[in-house]
């Protein structure tokens, strides 16, 4: 995630000296394509066409399962000690966007 792909969270990251943070992101795979069900406006313009980690869940899977799946890979990437605060970044980049 970073301003580029998603609008309104550039500063966020910035004031935190990052350029980005992954984000976990689903989309409906159906008939040989992806089909994005969450994003809307300019961005949705232009799809997401690369993926650093991709991973089938099902539809029982989206939430707990989905925060599993994520806090697990930023701990795979980045190491234990700094898991809580880019957890914590992400968290208010998505506060930034519902606002």
């Amino acid at each position: 995630m970073n301003e580029s792909n998603t609008p309104g969270v550039g500063s966020i990251l910035a004031a935190s000296n990052l350029e980005s943070i992954p984000e976990a992101h689903c989309y409906l795979f159906y008939s040989g394509n992806r089909v994005d069900l969450t994003r809307f406006g300019p961005e949705a313009e232009m799809p997401i066409s690369e993926f650093v980690y991709e991973r089938s869940i099902g539809p029982n899977d989206i939430g707990q399962g989905k925060r599993q799946l994520h806090k697990q890979y930023i701990l795979d990437q980045y190491g234990r000690e700094v898991v809580e605060r880019i957890w914590k970044i992400r968290e208010q980049c998505i506060n930034a966007l519902s606002t």
